[in-house]
């Protein structure tokens, strides 16, 4: 029976990620078709507005070119259209594709800011697209990490076995470790693919490599924007990807950070204050230090000196470190502080 639940939930664990790309599917396009009929007409108007709005000083360069005026003149001219040309806000027409790229763009929090809504019904409209879209996008995310956790533990054990010669599932150690250099090897990768396709921008390696950065970690500048037309078959799936590898490795460091490195300095303040490298004095003193790395030895007389100052550093370390029910809070005996604590 157990076996094949496992064997159920690993099903489940499979398709689920493929689950949800039908429904992403038929809310883009939908979305996209909703934000098609409220944002074009009104992106339409504007890109002909910004097309004209330096054309007159077109006219008046042509004008004073032809009267033969003075050339100082003609060059405050050029310099105001310089300045018109870089102040204008290079509106795109809201066609069906840039609809459906505006909703993929918003429902995986990217926001370039090439494609923007004008009106205060798009407005509107987007708020709604995210409220749905967002929260699906993230359960995507949270299953396909599943997956691809199942799948890292599957290939560390493999190479346990083959090279290692140890028949356990894997430690977490070895799995942090594959999971950081498959995700600096799949940055690498994606940015030289992403180089290949954006050759028409003229982009370099390193700017590619920027790009996807940028994207996978959602900040999304916008001073590299991917070519609109691939962008939902293209770029986004390699970025959807990448975006999960990458909160992974967020969730490490931000563990290591909360927990882990807390924990070692409090232990390290410990063994300063009660003195490290004592003597064992007994077998149970011995059975400590071979179950729990974090023994420290301490004599009977050194307990009767420092019984206050323990009981100060037992406090705040109680106070400061979590632990779970199995491992319950830190045990002192008259030959042995035991400063040992599990981290759910």
């Amino acid at each position: 029976m157990l076996r094949r639940r496992q064997k159920r939930s690993r099903k489940r664990r499979l398709w689920c990620p493929l689950f949800y790309i039908p429904f992403f599917i038929i809310f883009a396009v939908t979305s996209g078709y909703l934000i098609h009929i409220l944002e074009y007409q009104e992106s339409y108007d504007g890109d002909k507005d910004a097309m004209s709005k330096c054309n007159h000083f077109k006219q008046d360069i042509t004008q004073i070119i032809q009267n033969q005026t003075d050339l100082s003149i003609v060059n405050e001219e050029l310099d105001k259209f310089q300045k018109c040309m870089k102040a204008q806000v290079i509106v795109y027409g809201m066609t069906f594709k840039n609809s459906i790229t505006y909703v993929l763009s918003v429902i995986t929090t990217l926001g370039y800011g090439d494609l923007i809504p004008f009106t205060v019904a798009g407005r509107y409209a987007t708020m709604v697209v995210s409220i749905i879209g967002i929260p699906l996008y993230i359960s995507f995310t949270s299953d396909t990490a599943v997956l691809l956790s199942d799948i890292i533990s599957c290939i560390v054990a493999i190479l346990n076995r083959r090279f290692l010669h140890r028949h356990s599932n894997g430690s977490k150690t070895m799995n942090t470790l594959f999971l950081i250099i498959l995700f600096m090897s799949y940055i690498h990768l994606v940015a030289a693919v992403f180089y290949m396709i954006e050759r028409q921008q003229e982009w370099t390696y390193l700017e590619s490599l920027y790009f996807t950065f940028t994207s996978m970690t959602l900040i999304g500048f916008g001073d590299y924007l991917p070519s609109r037309h691939l962008f939902p078959f293209v770029h986004l799936p390699f970025i959807a990807l990448g975006q999960t590898m990458l909160a992974m490795n967020f969730y490490i460091i931000t563990k290591q950070m909360r927990f882990v490195i807390p924990r070692r300095f409090s232990i390290f303040c410990l063994q300063v204050m009660l003195g490290k490298g004592t003597k064992e004095t007994d077998d149970s003193d011995d059975e400590c230090v071979q179950t729990n790395p974090m023994c420290i030895q301490v004599s009977d007389e050194e307990i009767k000196e420092r019984s206050p100052l323990m009981k100060r550093v037992k406090q705040s370390i109680e106070n400061i470190l979590p632990w779970s029910e199995e491992s319950g809070p830190i045990e002192t005996s008259s030959h042995t502080y035991s400063a040992h604590a599990r981290f759910s």
